[in-house]
Order: structure tokens, then sequence, then C-alpha cells
């Protein structure tokens, strides 16, 4: 039985982001290349934007920022060749991109949801998924909620189920 993934989003829309200055480009991963270089933090950043095809218990994908190198870098671990993983990169020119702290929250089946920062101190983006999706049973959520701060969470009765988010304050 073939279970296939679908995911939903939010446009970004923080004034801080500058969003009229950048570029908004896609890269993605699959089976056959499971990692790939995408921007250095200078110049922008990204998010996990697209997930297609079938997860399996090992299946997940984030993009995550190499302190070493600087660089974003969107990579994968696949079960099969039939998924794939797609990374938004926003990018801006030289000096132009906005100042942010960056940190990473991250949910697992069983825990609470994560409480982050506040809307107004910055923005929470999607960075990671791990874990097998069968049906309207597994979620992974990053919203608002009435406080006005991001949450990162989820619901699942399948192993390795999980969710990680970017956090974006700004200076």
């Amino acid at each position: 039985m073939q279970n296939n993934v679908r995911a939903g989003a939010y446009a970004l829309r923080h004034p801080a982001l500058k969003m009229d200055k950048a570029r908004v480009r896609t890269e993605s991963i699959t089976f056959e290349k499971q990692r790939k270089k995408l921007i250095h933090h200078s110049r922008g950043f990204c998010y996990l934007g697209g997930i297609a095809g079938t997860m399996g218990d090992l299946t997940s994908g984030e993009v995550s920022l190499n302190p070493d190198d600087g660089f974003y870098y969107l990579s994968g671990r696949f079960e099969n060749r039939s998924s794939a993983f797609r990374a938004i990169i926003v990018e801006y020119p030289e000096g132009e991109a906005p100042e942010f702290e960056t940190s990473t929250v991250e949910w697992r089946r069983g825990d609470p949801a994560q409480e982050s920062i506040s809307a107004e101190e910055g923005i929470c983006l999607l960075s990671g998924l791990s874990g097998a999706f069968r049906g309207e049973g597994e979620v992974v959520y990053l919203i608002v909620d009435h406080s006005g701060k991001w949450h990162l969470g989820g619901r699942s009765n399948l192993i390795n189920t999980g969710g990680k988010a970017m956090v974006m304050r700004f200076k």
C-alpha cells in the first residue's frame, strides 16, 4: 500500500523579511541525490517547502545551517525512490538580507507542542520532517496561537514522527 503525503504552507509576510528585495527559488533532493548545498546565510535563508511521495518510518528531510561553513543544506534519508524533499530559498542582493538570530525547536511524537518566540519578535519556518505519514492521523504543525507565540507540535501513533522549525528572531 502506498501512502502519499500532502502539505500546506503560509505566505511569508513579515515586514522585516524585506520580501520585495528577495528572489525566491526552489531546489529538490531525491533518492539519487540526498544532500544539496543551497545558499550562504549572509545572502538569505531557506526552509522546507515541499515533500512528495511515500514517507516510511525511516524517511526524513531537513534544511539546516552548517555553522562550519555558513551554508544552508537540504538533506534527506529515503526508504524508496518515490520520495522527494524541496527547499524554498529566499535570496537577497549583497548586503540586503535581513539580520536575525537563528535557533531550532524540535517536536517528537508524544511530546507536547513546543512554544517558541512571539510573532512580533520574528518568525518560525518548518525546517524538517521525519517518520511515516500514513494518513490523517499523522500531523506536524507550526502555528501562531491565541497567545501570539509560535508553536511546533503534532500528533501521531507511529514511531519516529517529528518535525523541526528554524526560529528567526529579528535583530
